[in-house]
């Protein structure tokens, strides 16, 4: 049995890289992945009931649990929104479902939520159109149950832009994983290039960015600007100012021609951090600057008034 939270020394960057470099291969070769949805859902009677009993309730009897019934629900459990499942779900040789005591076969659970999404999930066509124009997204599991594919497992591996923007609504606790927990599904041209650097948790968050960004922008020929949503949500960079400076870092990082040496990319980091200094002091000179000359025109202003208001008496007496 296999459970990676356990498994791994979390606190050990060697062993995590070591790990995680070895992790689609621990999955391909796993004869079942055995997913858990957590426990049926308790009906709203019942916890109307539980909330005026005075002590806690130990065992509760409920009617027979029916997936069907439940699917809304369980198709959108958390389970589904993390990154570190996809390479479990999609690699397993095969995938059992299981509710509390309850257990299901992936295929049946597939067959379940097509019928409830009304989306063809065995078609790459009928998905992808309906994945674009935003219907179905009602349901968490999607992405991951169509991607694996019965007629096509194991051989589905995509190149990393797809999977990015694909998983793009998944979530970790260390932005890095966003990249490393994909790397057993790219393509193996792909891999082949990103594992000089991939996974690597001594990198910052920023340099594996850059690296990807090198790597979409060199090998994919992809365009990619401040406005490219989607990938960078991907990848977890909201601020429209750092997607600029980080694409400008990976412009100017040899990607194809690096044998895994980060150096330089360490170098572009610290000048990035002058670079973020010198705006933050030129900020701060700005708004000095612009406070004094607010403090100048509020003199000039008080001065004025000041002006009228001795016109104005010197007015009065004469007219008196």
């Amino acid at each position: 049995m296999w459970v990676d939270a356990i498994c791994i020394d979390q606190s050990s960057d060697l062993e995590r890289n070591a790990q995680v470099r070895l992790m689609d291969a621990t999955y391909r070769d796993a004869v079942c992945a055995s997913v858990w949805l957590g426990l049926v859902p308790i009906p709203e009677t019942y916890k109307q009931m539980m909330a005026s009993l005075r002590e806690p309730t130990k065992l509760l009897e409920c009617d027979p649990f029916d997936w069907s019934d439940q699917i809304d629900d369980l198709a959108n459990r958390s389970y589904w929104s993390r990154y570190w499942v996809i390479q479990e779900f999609l690699l397993a040789q095969d995938v059992y479902m299981f509710c509390s005591g309850n257990v299901m076969h992936w295929l049946d659970f597939h067959d379940m939520l097509e019928h409830h999404s009304g989306i063809n999930l065995t078609s790459n066509e009928s998905y992808g159109a309906n994945k674009n124009n935003g219907f179905g997204q009602s349901f968490a599991a999607l992405p991951l149950v169509a991607s694996r594919h019965p007629d096509r497992f194991p051989e589905f591996y995509q190149p990393l832009c797809d999977l990015l923007v694909n998983h793009r609504g998944s979530q970790c606790k260390d932005p890095r994983d966003r990249l490393f927990a994909l790397l057993g599904l790219v393509t193996e041209d792909d891999r082949e290039l990103l594992q000089r650097f991939f996974p690597d948790y001594r990198l910052s968050v920023d340099n594996v960015v850059v690296i990807a960004l090198g790597h979409l922008i060199e090998v994919d020929r992809l365009t990619i600007t401040p406005e490219s949503n989607d990938l960078f949500l991907a990848l977890g960079v909201e601020s429209k100012r750092r997607r600029s400076r980080l694409i400008a870092r990976a412009n100017r990082f040899d990607y194809t021609g690096s044998d895994g040496d980060t150096s330089y990319l360490q170098d572009l980091e610290a000048e990035a951090e002058w670079e973020s200094i010198e705006d933050a002091d030129a900020h701060e000179a700005f708004q000095i600057g612009r406070g004094k000359v607010f403090r100048s025109y509020a003199l000039r202003f008080i001065a004025l008034i000041e002006f009228l208001a001795i016109v104005s008496v010197i007015v009065w007496i004469k007219a008196k």
